[in-house]
C-alpha cells in the first residue's frame, strides 16, 4: 500500500503517503484491517484525489512542452519537402481549396435553408392555399379580390397578407440585370412583425390596382452598396425601364417567406402591370380584375391560435368563396401550411421537414 501511495502522489507527497501507511498498520494490528480501511477513508481518498490531480497537471505540461518544442522543426521539414516537389504541391493545395470552398459553400446553403430562422419562423405565419379537391396535388393563385375578403373574414388570423415574386430588369450604369422582387400589398412588412431600417412601407393607395404610384423599398444588402446614406430615401431606380422611387430600406437579414432566394426589391401592388412580365412590356391584365389569379397569401395567425383550429374558418371561406364564383371555386378548399423557405409558386412545400397539411377545409 505504502509503495502505490508514494507512485500516486510523486516526490511532494512520499511523506503523508508514509504517515497514513503506517496508521492505517497500527489500527489494523489493534481494530482489524476492515475498521481501519473505514477510519482512514477520508484522508486515503483526499489523498489520491491530490496525486492523481498532480499527475495530470503534469502530463499535460510535458505534452505542451514537447508539442511547441518539435513545431519550428515540424515546419522547416515541411518547408522543404514542398520545394522538392512543387506541383504536387501546388496540385495538393489546389485539391484542399477546392474542398474546403466547397465544403463551405454547401454549409452556407444548408444554413440559410434550414437552420438561421427566417421572418415566418419567427412571426407566427402560415401560407394559405387553393387546392383542387378533385386533383389534390393542383393548387392555384389567388386574386386580389379573394385577398381582400379572405383578409376581412378576419379570425383566426390577425392580418393577411398577399404577394407575388417577379424578376424585372434593373439598370444601374448603363447596364441592365435580372434581379428578384416582391409585388406585394402594404402590410407585406406587419404580418411579419418587421420594421423597417429606414424609411415606411406602402400606403393603402400605393397598394390599389392600377393606382400606379412608382414607389419601391429596397434591400439592406442594396442599401450598402449604394454607401448606406440616408439619402437613399427620395432617389429612384429604375425597372423595366421605368423610375421609382425609394421610400424605405428593408432590415439586415430580411428576406421575408423565402430564405435562399432573397429579393432585392420591394414593390405595391399597385404597379403589378408594369413587373408582371419579363420583357419589360405592360401584363396583360390589372389586379383589380377578379379573375385575374397571381397572388399568394400568408396568415398571421392570433396569439395562442395553433394552425389546426384554423380549419373551421377555412371551411366558411371557401363556402363564401365559391357562392361568390362557383365556377372558380367549385372544386377548391382552402388549406394552410407552414411557409417554405426556397418555394415561389401557389403549391406548399416541405422543404423536407414537415409535409403535412396542418389545417384545410
Amino acid at each position: 500500500m505504502k509503495q502505490l501511495l508514494r507512485w500516486i502522489v510523486g516526490a511532494r507527497g512520499n511523506e503523508a503517503a508514509d504517515d497514513l501507511a503506517d496508521l492505517s498498520h497500527r489500527r489494523a494490528a489493534r481494530i482489524g484491517r476492515g475498521r481501519a480501511v473505514l477510519r482512514v477513508a477520508p484522508d486515503l481518498t483526499s489523498l489520491i484525489a491530490f496525486g492523481i490531480g498532480r499527475r495530470l497537471r503534469g502530463g499535460i505540461d510535458r505534452i505542451r512542452r514537447g508539442a511547441l518544442a518539435g513545431l519550428p522543426g515540424d515546419l522547416r521539414y515541411a518547408t522543404r519537402v514542398l520545394r522538392k516537389t512543387p506541383v504536387f504541391s501546388a496540385i495538393a493545395v489546389l485539391i484542399l481549396g477546392l474542398g474546403i470552398g466547397a465544403t463551405t459553400a454547401v454549409f452556407t446553403v444548408i444554413n440559410a435553408m434550414l437552420l438561421v430562422p427566417t421572418a415566418a419562423d419567427t412571426s407566427g405565419t402560415v401560407g394559405i392555399y387553393a387546392r383542387r379537391v378533385t386533383k389534390p396535388d393542383e393548387y392555384r393563385p389567388f386574386s386580389y379580390d379573394d385577398y381582400r375578403q379572405i383578409r376581412a373574414a378576419g379570425a383566426p388570423f390577425t392580418d393577411v397578407m398577399a404577394y407575388t415574386f417577379v424578376r424585372p430588369g434593373v439598370t444601374a450604369g448603363g447596364e441592365t440585370r435580372r434581379t428578384n422582387a416582391v409585388i406585394a400589398t402594404a402590410n407585406y412588412f406587419s404580418v411579419f412583425d418587421t420594421r423597417l431600417a429606414l424609411g415606411r412601407t406602402f400606403t393603402a393607395n400605393e397598394e390599389r390596382p392600377g393606382s400606379d404610384i412608382r414607389v419601391v423599398i429596397v434591400a439592406y444588402g442594396y442599401w450598402q452598396h449604394a454607401g448606406g446614406s440616408p439619402a437613399i430615401l427620395g432617389s429612384s431606380v429604375r425597372l423595366n425601364g421605368l423610375e421609382y422611387t425609394v421610400v424605405g430600406v428593408a432590415p439586415r437579414g430580411f428576406a421575408g417567406a423565402l430564405s435562399v432566394i432573397s429579393p432585392e426589391f420591394w414593390l405595391p401592388t399597385g404597379v403589378f402591370e408594369h413587373l408582371a412580365t419579363e420583357d419589360g412590356g405592360n401584363a396583360t391584365s390589372s389586379l383589380a380584375d377578379p379573375s385575374v389569379r397571381r397572388l399568394m397569401l400568408v396568415g398571421r395567425l392570433q396569439h395562442g391560435i395553433r394552425p389546426a383550429a384554423a380549419a373551421p374558418f377555412l371551411q366558411t371561406m371557401t363556402a363564401r368563396l365559391t357562392a361568390d364564383d362557383p365556377a372558380a371555386y367549385g372544386d377548391r378548399a382552402l388549406v394552410v401550411q407552414a411557409l417554405s423557405r426556397v418555394n415561389i409558386s401557389s403549391r406548399p412545400a416541405s422543404d423536407g421537414r414537415d409535409s403535412r397539411r396542418i389545417a384545410e377545409s
